[in-house]
């Protein structure tokens, strides 16, 4: 892999924590992003703490791509499960906020460069529970699913 410049979201742990790690070892640079420190210590590495639901998100990205300069690739690996409860019904809308607005939002700040510059990445993860309707994962199956449909509909946008 040449070197490239990447942001990843959501690496603190699971596949974006992997992720890095494997983009560091191929020559990257890179800027994680995540709601808990990232057990990464790299000289090609910094990393910033928000919740990607956080309202002061959006202008934090902003502010970190005006930072970190022109990326190559960005990853949003951020995710989360509503965990089985009694009153399940009240993250319901924090799963749906991370695994696909955050998305959303992120892209809303990303692209305009990506645009100008005719060049640029963005790599979403969904799930295969993007196509299932399970009963205690409702907010999750359904936030893959508008993810994955979101992020192919605005890959053909942008396709020529």
């Amino acid at each position: 892999m040449t070197p490239k410049r990447m942001i990843v979201i959501g690496n603190s742990d699971g596949i974006g924590l992997a992720f890095t790690r494997l983009a560091l070892a191929q020559g990257a640079d890179v800027r994680g992003i995540s709601r808990r420190e990232a057990p990464i210590e790299h000289a090609r590495y910094r990393h910033e703490v928000i919740d990607v639901a956080a309202p002061a998100y959006p202008d934090r990205l902003e502010a970190i791509a005006k930072e970190e300069g022109p990326m190559d690739v960005v990853v949003f690996c951020a995710g989360v499960g509503n965990p089985e409860e009694k009153a399940w019904w009240r993250g319901e809308a924090r799963v749906i906020e991370v695994n696909f607005l955050a998305a959303v939002r992120s892209l809303e700040v990303l692209l305009p460069d990506f645009v100008a510059r005719g060049s640029g990445h963005f790599i979403a993860l969904s799930s295969l529970a993007d196509c299932l309707h399970v009963k205690d994962a409702g907010s999750y199956c359904s936030s893959k699913a508008g993810l994955s449909t979101f992020i192919e509909s605005t890959a053909l946008r942008l396709r020529g």
